[in-house]
């Protein structure tokens, strides 16, 4: 039983402390987040001499590189700001984009690295001699759409979706000159809106105290003392338990000797003693 109370033990310590180092690093992650309860991330500044700037599959590069951001209660917001004119930042099926911008140069974002300070952003170009039919404006294929305008530090018009409800979709994520013209020098900033993050780190924490509370209760429990029980057999009926005979007993009594003085004898005869 002693064993079996180590080893239970044991599991619940090991369980308990990978449980409780993630809640301490959501409670600490928790820390960084903005007045408006979001988390937000600046990616390296993205200059391109194409049309346009795509993402061609938006849920494989979160799931690659940021899959806690998949999570339900999620909400991504997108804004923009640069040096040029109005942009323009939009969300639709890869397929429709992938016509809308054939034979346009343009540069495609491979991957972007988790990382402190501005995210470092793998990207490779896409060579074309043609132009875009018609400003992306123009096009009404596009789920989400907006201009990434901030003004002031102040987003004032963010592309925001939640990449949850668009999990398993192949959808592209564009950002251009409204114009359509090509050249664009745009620095994004992510905003990630998490409604899980406090449940499941309060969650993590009181979880793993309660399991290494246990673990260290099944170690310390004291070991049981064992009481010995005696059965005797009981005697068939009718019969008489039969007992030892007792000891046997030697009763001797003694009385100490009377001492007679001399001459004593007549006068304990005359007294009738």
């Amino acid at each position: 039983m002693r064993f079996v109370r180590l080893a239970v033990g044991t599991l619940l310590l090991v369980v308990s402390v990978p449980v409780i180092l993630a809640g301490v690093t959501l409670l600490l992650a928790m820390q960084h987040r903005t007045a408006t309860g979001t988390f937000t991330a600046q990616l390296e500044p993205l200059r391109a001499g194409g049309n346009a700037i795509v993402v061609t599959d938006v849920d494989a590069l979160l799931r690659a590189d940021m899959p806690y951001t998949r999570g339900g209660q999620t909400t991504l917001s997108l804004s923009a700001r640069g040096p040029g004119g109005p942009l323009f930042l939009g969300i639709a099926p890869y397929e429709q984009v992938d016509n809308y911008l054939a034979g346009v140069p343009r540069t495609r974002i491979v991957r972007v690295r988790p990382a402190r300070g501005p995210l470092p952003v793998d990207t490779e170009a896409v060579s074309g001699t043609a132009e875009p039919s018609d400003p992306p404006t123009g096009r009404d294929f596009w789920l989400a759409t907006s201009t990434g305008l901030t003004r002031d530090g102040v987003v004032e018009d963010a592309l925001t979706w939640s990449p949850s409800a668009l999990r398993g979709e192949r959808l592209a994520l564009v950002v251009m000159n409204a114009d359509g013209s090509p050249g664009i020098d745009v620095t994004l900033t992510a905003a990630m809106a998490a409604g899980w993050v406090a449940p499941t780190t309060w969650g993590s924490l009181i979880l793993g105290t309660a399991v290494l509370l246990l673990g260290i209760l099944a170690i310390g429990w004291p070991e049981s003392r064992r009481e010995l029980l005696y059965i005797m057999d009981k005697p068939p009926p009718g019969e008489v338990l039969a007992l030892p005979p007792p000891p046997p007993v030697d009763l001797r009594l003694t009385w100490q000797p009377i001492e007679v003085k001399p001459g004593a004898e007549q006068d304990l005869l005359r007294s009738g003693r």
